[in-house]
C-alpha cells in the first residue's frame, strides 16, 4: 500500500523533529542548573542553591550534566517532511477515492499509486495517465511503455490493466515501437495446455490450447480494458513423450498436415485483470484428436501450435505469427482397464447421501398459458443441494414410482464441490403419453435415484468418482401454484 511509505517517512520526520530540538551533547562534564540553565562550574557543590533562580540544586533532578545545541537544521527538515507526508496522506486519500484531485497530480505521483495502492485506485491514477497520453498532454511516456513491458512479463507481479490503458494510448498516437506492439500483445496471454488426464492406448487425445496465467484462478489477461488483443491459434503438431502423433480424424483438412484453427478470438482484461473475452481458442473437435500409441503409462503429452496475432477481427494478414510449445501430462491406460476409478463401499456412500439434501416440486414457470394442460407444468423437478461432497462424483439421475422409472436430464444449477445445487427436469417430457403425464403428475411421493455416469465424468476429466448407486427414498412431490 501506499500509505505505508508515507507513514514511514511520517514517523521520520517526527524523529529529525525532537532530536533537533532536544540538540546535541557537546560539553558532557559542564553542570548546569536544570530550571534555569545558569552554569554552576566552580560554584556547585559549594552552595546548595542556584545564584540565578534560587533552585534547589541538592537532587538530580536540579542539575542538567552537559550542554546541549539545538541543530536547527534538523527542526527544518523534519517539520518540512511531516508537511510534505500530511499533505501526501490527504492527498493520497483524495485520489485514491476517486475524486478530481486525480487530475491535478504529477505523474511520478499516478506513477507511484499504479505500482502501489490497490486495483481500483491504482487503475484510477494508472487511467489518468492514459487520458493524459490520448489527449496529448503527456507526449513523452517511454518510462512508462518500458515499465509496462517489464511488469507484462513477470507472472510473479500482480497486474492492474492501467498498465495495458497506458500501453494502447501511446500506440494510438504512435509513440511505440512495432517490436514493443507485438511484444505487448504476445505477453497478454500465457499459453496452457488441457488435455484429458487420462486415455486408453490406441484411442483418441483430446487437447485444448488456453491462454491464462499459471496458478491463477481465473484466465488472466495482461492487458487493458481499453481494446481488444486478437489471436487465432492452429494446431501444428502434438507428441508422446517425444513420439509424434498420428490425426485420428479420416483426414484432416490440409491433406494430413495439422492445421485447426478456430475462428479469431479477442481478449480484453476487465477491471480486475480477468479476461473477459473468449479465454480458449481451441476445443476438442475431430481434428484436434490424436490416436494414442505406445506403452501404458504416465506420459508427458506435448502439442506445437501457431498463434497469429491480428490487428482486428477479420483481418486475412497476421501482424505476427509465433509458434508455441505447451505440455501436460497424460496417463496412457491399456486395453479395458477403466479410465475413471469407482469409489465403492458404505462409507463414501453413506457419507455423499448425509451430504445431499434432494427436493422435488413443480415449475413455478408458465411456458404456455394458453395450453391449461401443458405437461412441463405438471411434471416435478427434481433440486439437489449440498455442503462439501466427500468427492467429485458424476450422476445419471432417474425418479420412480408405481413400478416404474424415468430417466432425467440436469438442466442448471450452481456446480461446485464445497457447495452447490442442480435441477433436474423429466427427461423427454415431450414424448410421453397423456397417461403416463397423469401417472406421474398424480404421485405424492418418489424414489429419486443416482447412478455413477462413467462417460461423463471421463469427459470432465475426473480421475475417480463415487460408484455406488445412491437413493432417496419416498420424497415428497411439493406442489405450488401456477
Amino acid at each position: 500500500m501506499i500509505a505505508l511509505p508515507i507513514l514511514l517517512l511520517f514517523l521520520i520526520g517526527v524523529g529529525l523533529l525532537i532530536t533537533g530540538v532536544r540538540g546535541r551533547l557537546i560539553d558532557p562534564e559542564r553542570l548546569s542548573c536544570g530550571g534555569c540553565g545558569f552554569d554552576l562550574t566552580g560554584v556547585f557543590p559549594a552552595i546548595g542553591t542556584c545564584p540565578e533562580c534560587g533552585s534547589g540544586l541538592s537532587d538530580e533532578a536540579g542539575i542538567r550534566r552537559g550542554i546541549w545545541v539545538r541543530q536547527p537544521w534538523r527542526v527544518w527538515a523534519g517539520g518540512g517532511l511531516m508537511g510534505l507526508m500530511l499533505a501526501s496522506g490527504v492527498f493520497w486519500i483524495a485520489t485514491a477515492s476517486g475524486g478530481t484531485a486525480i487530475t491535478y497530480a504529477p505523474v511520478w505521483w499516478l506513477r507511484m499509486q499504479g505500482r502501489y495502492a490497490g486495483l481500483e485506485a491504482g487503475r484510477a491514477a494508472l487511467d489518468e495517465i492514459a487520458d493524459r497520453i490520448s489527449d496529448g498532454r503527456l507526449t513523452t511516456p517511454g518510462p512508462l511503455i518500458q515499465e509496462t513491458l517489464q511488469r507484462q512479463a513477470d507472472l510473479s507481479t500482480s497486474w492492474n490493466p492501467g498498465w495495458g490503458n497506458i500501453f494502447t494510448a501511446a500506440e494510438s498516437k504512435g509513440l511505440v515501437t512495432p517490436a514493443q506492439s507485438i511484444q505487448f500483445r504476445r505477453g497478454a496471454v500465457k499459453p496452457v495446455l488441457t488435455a484429458l488426464p487420462r486415455v486408453r492406448a490406441g484411442e483418441p487425445v483430446s487437447m485444448e490450447i488456453g491462454f491464462e496465467n499459471p496458478g491463477r484462478e481465473f484466465v488472466m489477461a495482461r492487458a487493458g480494458t481499453r481494446e481488444d488483443v486478437c489471436l487465432v491459434s492452429s494446431l501444428v503438431g502434438a507428441a508422446l513423450d517425444g513420439r509424434k502423433l498420428k490425426s485420428a480424424a479420416a483426414a484432416s483438412p490440409k491433406g494430413g498436415r495439422w492445421s485447426a484453427a478456430r475462428d479469431v478470438q479477442t481478449v480484453r482484461a476487465d477491471s480486475r485483470g480477468v479476461a473477459s473475452g473468449p479465454a480458449y481458442f481451441a476445443s476438442p473437435m475431430p481434428d484436434l484428436q490424436m490416436q494414442a500409441d505406445g506403452p501404458p503409462g504416465h506420459r508427458t503429452l506435448t502439442a506445437y501450435w501457431n498463434v497469429y496475432l491480428l490487428k482486428r477481427p477479420g483481418d486475412t494478414t497476421p501482424l505476427d505469427v509465433w509458434p508455441v510449445e505447451v505440455s501436460a501430462p497424460v496417463e496412457v491406460r491399456g486395453p479395458g482397464e477403466p479410465l475413471v476409478d469407482l469409489r465403492t463401499g458404505s462409507a463414501i456412500r453413506d457419507s455423499m447421501q448425509k451430504a445431499l439434501r434432494v427436493s422435488i416440486g413443480r415449475p413455478g414457470i408458465i411456458k404456455d398459458p394458453s395450453v391449461p394442460n401443458d405437461p412441463e407444468l405438471r411434471l416435478p423437478e427434481v433440486k439437489l443441494a449440498w455442503d462439501r461432497l466427500p468427492g467429485p462424483t458424476c450422476w445419471k439421475m432417474s425418479i420412480r414410482c408405481a413400478g416404474r422409472e424415468w430417466p432425467m436430464w440436469y438442466h442448471g444449477g450452481t456446480v461446485n464441490w464445497e457447495a452447490g445445487t442442480a435441477d433436474y427436469s423429466v427427461d423427454g417430457w415431450y414424448d410421453l403419453s397423456p397417461q403416463d403425464v397423469d401417472l406421474i403428475s398424480s404421485q405424492k411421493t418418489f424414489d429419486v435415484i443416482l447412478r455413477p455416469d462413467i462417460e461423463q465424468a471421463h469427459r470432465r476429466g475426473f480421475l475417480e468418482i463415487c460408484g455406488d448407486e445412491i437413493e432417496f427414498k419416498n420424497v415428497p412431490f411439493v406442489r405450488s401454484g401456477r
